[in-house]
């Protein structure tokens, strides 16, 4: 109906209204039949049947407008607009090949063209009111108004430098769609179509050409291109067995030469990289790091009596410096209760035996949390400035020169925050970025811990930081105390269980901050929250976004916050089946895999084994492993391992070959 052929204007007319009657047919029997039967069900049909306006029932022809607006609205704009978008893309290919290597500026693309290209470029409108536009110029109520959206999309004072192409723009409120109550009705569904289309038409034509002499454009009601020619050479999608398809979630897969797993697949080729794992502090840390005017001063790891091990800092006593460290233990020996680091695997607090589980657990690389001084390393806060950031800068050079630089391919590097001063923090950020730092570790909630909230503008100079050298703020989960509240006589497991809503709250505070709106390049880490809960959390978000915008004045610059926050923030699963299951509700390009060695939740040294069940249970195909294993770390975290380690001795039967006769039961 929206295109059809002909040779002649009069014959594409007679084929629109041959293809118009077949379709009013079609529902007048649909009609017709579902009200015989009771209009049953929950099917859009049944549910517009059953309602009733005013207490009258809807008739035929109100039935027959709304299921029209149902089925066209935004259909023809988004086959138009990915004509306009392949077109632009093709006479562009060093922009096209961005997108290619990193499919999460896809949705970044696609709103900067749908600026550029403006798919409806103007409309008419009538005016409710008489309008007086100054020098005797009224326009009067019920008279008709062409409206130019096109030129509002370009008008410089919204858009700077308005007719230049630019995906890292910062986000405007752009008309393409409409806006308040002339909003086009299929926006997001034509946001989502318009990805998965690019997605997809990309994995498997990353390169074509365009036969620009060709292209002509028609702009009456919808701007398209009327015949584009391509030429072009096809990745070819490796075959697909349609009964392991999801009806919803299969055009979401984000790839074209996925291939779907419906056998167990090989674990030892999978690569891992673990964004979340955890440090036992060695005692000797600070010995060649911190100046040696406060060493006497330092935190020192003492032996009790008792035969367990207490860090001591002033007139601070902090047991249990190897809580919960019991990775090689067998479940029933789980507990909080190892004293010391005797009690421990070497690899919790030596770099070298470390790398020698992580080679027996398969594990290529690994981002490394802090213990003692908490997450966000306010144990390190004191009465004397100068003597807290000391104690900061230490922790961060031993880290960063001796953990991490003693095998740089097996590390992604983390600094400590000075949490209890931004502008240091933000110095802090700087100059650990240039020893290639690209993650820092941070509260869930400053605000509990008594220093401004996420909404205090306090933070500015840190995000500012974070933004200049593309840093991600890890947010891991009980680093604020703890905001779950429960009856006092719960037992453990209940905080157990409902740990991983901190992160819940932490991702609702920071998506509908400030900072999220104000710095477009600003990265967020949710470390060890899982990922099962995103999707809800994502569809509520954009629920009371619709609802109640209007009065609480939330504006994400024409953007819903379920897409703000695929552009922010990065989550991570140790096994998690039901995230796997809906990683494509998620975002493929915002999941990352952990292993959490030493700790109780850790599936170490057996994770490759019970992950691979996972992903072959929910038909992973090989793309989106990989990206869950190891491609999205490395591009979140600015980390390239394969520059220092053949990718083929990165594998998880490469490396645990390299361990054989590494004790990992013990």
């Amino acid at each position: 109906m929206l295109h059809p052929q002909g040779e002649t204007r009069e014959e594409i007319q007679a084929n629109q209204a041959a293809a118009g009657a077949m379709l009013l047919e079609y529902f007048t029997r649909l009609v017709a039949r579902q009200r015989a039967e009771g209009a049953q069900g929950e099917e859009v049909l049944a549910v517009l049947l059953r309602s009733r306006i005013d207490g009258q029932p809807l008739t035929d022809a109100e039935l027959f407008n709304i299921i029209h607006l149902l089925i066209f609205a935004g259909l023809d704009t988004v086959t138009a607009s990915m004509s306009c978008i392949l077109a632009w893309l093709g006479q562009h290919p060093h922009e096209r090949r961005r997108l290619v290597e990193d499919t999460a500026r896809i949705p970044a693309a696609i709103e900067e063209l749908m600026r550029y290209e403006s798919p409806a470029p103007s409309g008419i409108r009538y005016a409710t009111a008489d309008i007086d536009l100054g020098d005797g110029l009224t326009i009067r109520a019920g008279e008709a108004i062409h409206v130019s959206w096109a030129a509002a999309n370009v008008d410089p004072t919204a858009h700077p430098d308005p007719l230049h192409v630019d995906f890292d723009r910062a986000r405007f409120h752009h008309l393409a769609f409409g806006s308040g109550i002339h909003r086009c009705l299929g926006s997001h569904l034509a946001r989502l179509e318009l990805r998965v289309a690019l997605e997809e038409f990309l994995a498997r034509i990353p390169d074509y050409a365009v036969d620009t002499a060709g292209l002509v454009y028609d702009n009456v009601s919808v701007r398209t291109v009327q015949h584009l020619r391509i030429t072009f050479n096809a990745n070819t999608p490796s075959p697909v067995d349609p009964s392991q398809r999801h009806a919803f979630m299969a055009p979401l897969t984000g790839s074209g030469t996925a291939s779907w797993k419906g056998t167990a697949m090989n674990t030892d080729d999978m690569i891992l990289i673990s964004v979340d794992d955890h440090i036992v502090e060695p005692p000797d840390m600070f010995d060649n790091h911190l100046p040696a005017k406060y060493l006497r001063d330092a935190p020192r790891l003492v032996r009790n009596p008792d035969g367990s091990d207490v860090w001591k800092f002033r007139d601070s006593v902090i047991p249990n410096p190897a809580l919960n460290a019991v990775a090689g233990r067998p479940k029933e020996e789980y507990g909080l209760e190892p004293q010391g680091l005797d009690e421990i695997r070497p690899g919790c607090y030596q770099v070298d035996e470390r790398v020698k589980d992580m080679n027996a657990g398969g594990i290529l690389a690994s981002i490394c949390f802090p213990s003692f001084p908490g997450f966000a390393g306010r144990r390190f806060a004191t009465d004397d400035p100068d003597f807290s950031l000391a104690l900061i800068q230490a922790y961060n050079d031993w880290h960063i020169d001796q953990w991490c630089g003693a095998y740089p391919a097996r590390f992604i590097p983390m600094a400590l925050p000075v949490i209890w001063d931004a502008q240091a923090c933000a110095t802090e950020v700087r100059r650990v970025s240039k020893k290639g730092v690209h993650a820092l570790t941070f509260t869930e909630n400053p605000a509990t811990m008594g220093y401004p909230s996420f909404h205090n503008d306090y933070w500015n100079p840190l995000w500012k930081a974070l933004c200049d050298t593309n840093t991600v703020m890890n947010i891991h989960f009980g680093s604020s105390g703890n905001l779950v509240t429960t009856a006092p006589d719960a037992p453990i497991d209940v905080l157990m269980t409902l740990g991983p809503m901190n992160i819940v709250q932490a991702a609702a505070d920071l998506l509908w901050s400030r900072p999220i709106k104000d710095y477009p390049d600003l990265k967020i880490g949710l470390s060890e929250g899982g990922t099962g809960w995103i999707p809800y959390f994502l569809e509520r978000a954009d629920r009371v976004f619709e609802m109640h915008s209007t009065w609480t004045h939330q504006d994400f610059g024409g953007k819903v916050p379920s897409e703000v926050f695929r552009e922010h923030f990065l989550a991570c699963f140790i096994s998690d089946p039901v995230g796997v299951k809906l990683r494509n509700m998620i975002g493929i390009d915002n999941i990352a895999w952990e292993a959490d060695y030493p700790h109780s939740d850790s599936m170490w040294p057996g994770a490759p084994e019970e992950l691979g069940e996972v992903l072959t249970a929910n038909s992973v195909p090989d793309l989106e492993v990989d990206k869950m294993t190891h491609l999205n770390a490395m591009r979140w975290y600015s980390f390239d391992p394969f520059s220092r380690i053949p990718r083929e001795q990165a594998t998880v039967g490469a490396l645990r070959k390299a361990a054989a006769g590494h004790d990992a039961a013990t």
